[in-house]
């Protein structure tokens, strides 16, 4: 779980959540993916899917990465801004390595309530496959906080690897 770093008042949260082992992933019950909250946990909505090949993929890990800040621990530094265009990035199990782009909630006034939105409403433009990234079992994808361009994504028996945010 991760919060937003371009959320000053921290209501914003993400989740990424496995499925039960032994779980179909093309049919129900599949309660595994990428879930957001506004609330700061008290209700959530699930993301628009990442398809792959029929199914639905098994999300391990969340990173939110901007220009101003990262978040993949609960650490990193804050833009304040509240706005402006984030980036998403999910590890999968068996899937790879996936990006989408994000564009936060628009800042409330002080004592207002968070923006409601339909659930595919952050992710702009669906999902994408990372083909630089050559695994197909990333397990953590988290940003240098001293150089916020650099993902480093570990694996299950496959090592680590850096690469550049684009």
């Amino acid at each position: 779980m991760v919060v937003d770093p371009t959320d000053p008042l921290q209501q914003r949260w993400f989740a990424a959540v496995s499925t039960e082992f032994g779980a179909t992933r093309k049919g129900p019950p599949y309660r595994g993916g990428l879930y957001w909250s506004q609330n700061r946990g008290l209700s959530w909505e699930r993301l628009d899917a990442i398809d792959c090949d029929g199914g639905q993929a098994r999300i391990q890990s969340v990173l939110v990465a901007t220009s101003g800040g990262i978040n993949s621990s609960g650490q990193g530094s804050k833009s304040g801004s509240g706005a402006g265009s984030s980036e998403l990035y999910v590890t999968t199990e068996g899937a790879g390595l996936w990006h989408a782009s994000y564009t936060p909630p628009t800042p409330l006034p002080s004592g207002s309530m968070p923006e409601q939105r339909s659930a595919a409403g952050p992710v702009v433009g669906g999902w994408r496959r990372l083909s630089g990234y050559p695994f197909s079992l990333p397990t953590r994808v988290v940003a240098n906080p001293f150089n916020l361009s650099e993902l480093w994504v570990a694996s299950f028996g496959n090592g680590l690897y850096m690469g550049v945010q684009q």
